[in-house]
């Protein structure tokens, strides 16, 4: 979809920027960790640091306001696209920064995001270093997880079109699953706290675009139109569009389409 709005001679928009949420993709810190075992109780981290929800939403909150805004000072608002975790990310956004997000396009957003461990489990806040007592069995969940025929087969779920569609994601999940940071980051991410969604708080409406694949195994359609319901309940306009044959991540798998969508409902 970005290839398609860069390329594209009717966009008017001055800057797109794209984003790793801290613990995930390539923004594990510069300097590689030593070497550790898999199973150790102390594997590398940052202390003091929780990979969470509310960590993603301030490190987004805090580049729109520190990065994004100041280089393009013409504008003043910007519109957040997000996949999955992101749609969800991308509606706290909305609410925190209302001034400035004019719009949100949801690609399959996950509706809910984290507290079942802190909620059974409440004797560790997700804050690095975990106890051993939570590091010892994810880190083992962790290295199933990260594994060769454990990846293809999650590719193969989430990729309607798979793996024509996937190109060099599965590598890119190997790469940034081999960090020595990865053990406590997936440890912390389980036990990471949800908070209050956009739709429990208070607040206007934002205009919407959301564009969902209807092969997606986990995020259905439905969830998507109860999504529009309560975003035009509160005041915003909000376009729905379905994909057919489109995967969890349908931006990925049909980006020309959905860059040509974006491009005709703005």
């Amino acid at each position: 979809m970005i290839k398609s709005l860069l390329s594209s001679n009717t966009t008017k928009y001055s800057a797109i920027y794209t984003i790793d949420y801290i613990g995930q993709g390539s923004s594990w810190p510069s300097v590689p960790p030593p070497p550790v075992a898999s199973t150790s109780t102390s594997p590398p981290s940052i202390p003091g640091v929780s990979y969470s929800l509310q960590t993603w939403i301030s490190q987004i909150s805090a580049f729109i306001t520190s990065t994004v805004l100041p280089s393009n000072p013409s504008s003043g608002s910007v519109s957040i696209c997000g996949n999955s975790l992101g749609g969800h990310i991308s509606l706290h956004l909305a609410r925190l920064l209302p001034s400035v997000v004019s719009s949100v396009v949801l690609f399959n957003a996950t509706p809910i995001w984290g507290g079942t461990f802190s909620r059974v489990l409440p004797f560790w806040d997700g804050f690095l270093p975990a106890p051993p007592w939570v590091q010892v069995p994810s880190s083992y969940v962790y290295d199933a997880f990260r594994s060769d025929a454990a990846v293809e087969a999650f590719l193969k779920i989430c990729y309607a079109r798979h793996p024509e569609s996937s190109g060099g994601v599965k590598g890119g999940i190997m790469d940034a699953a081999g960090s020595g940071y990865g053990h406590g980051a997936f440890a912390s991410i389980l036990w990471g706290e949800s908070v209050e969604t956009f739709f429990e708080g208070g607040g206007g409406g934002v205009d919407a675009l959301l564009v969902y694949g209807d092969a997606d195994p986990w995020i259905k359609t439905g969830m998507g139109r109860e999504v529009c319901k309560e975003l035009g309940g509160r005041g915003g306009e909000v376009g729905m569009w379905v994909v057919e044959g489109g995967g969890h991540c349908v931006q990925h798998e049909f980006g020309e389409l959905v860059g040509k969508i974006y491009r005709l409902d703005d």
